[in-house]
């Protein structure tokens, strides 16, 4: 079942970022208050089975309309099943009227990449130090977008 995050899933939010979480690769686990601030500051959905948590994502909108995917992870035992891609799908469809949508990943996590092209976006550029971790992001651009830009 697919749900928005609310402020009572945040020990179910912690719990899970602690299972999956590489910190190299995705950055540092969200403890409790970091939790607390992504679900109230963003579209914070969870993908839940049998009362756990096995996928996430989350969608911000910033002041100039664009949109900004994050925290999109997998339990590791439940990925390569389509999970990952649905809830990118879910997030680009609560979106779909942004003026630009992207997201950043490791450039090390090429099966991410892989996905994310899959899916329509275009590597844009590396931000070094992106979440202050000392590890470089590569910044994707859904292509839909990217491609309306330049015509």
């Amino acid at each position: 079942m697919l749900k928005r995050a609310v402020a009572t899933d945040v020990d179910l939010v912690v719990a899970f970022e602690a299972e999956v979480m590489n910190a190299k690769l995705y950055g540092k686990p969200l403890d409790h208050t970091g939790a607390q601030s992504e679900i109230e500051t963003n579209e914070y959905y969870l993908h839940v089975s049998g009362g756990r948590v096995i996928a996430t994502g989350a969608l911000r909108r910033r002041e100039n309309g664009s949109a900004y995917l994050s925290n999109i992870a997998v339990q590791p035992e439940m990925r390569r099943q389509g999970l990952a891609p649905a809830m990118v799908h879910h997030l680009l469809n609560r979106c779909h009227d942004a003026p630009s949508i992207d997201l950043a990943v490791h450039p090390d996590n090429q099966p991410a990449r892989a996905l994310y092209v899959s899916l329509g976006f275009s590597p844009t550029h590396v931000h070094e130090n992106f979440f202050g971790d000392g590890e470089p992001r590569l910044i994707m651009q859904y292509a839909r977008v990217a491609k309306a830009l330049a015509e």
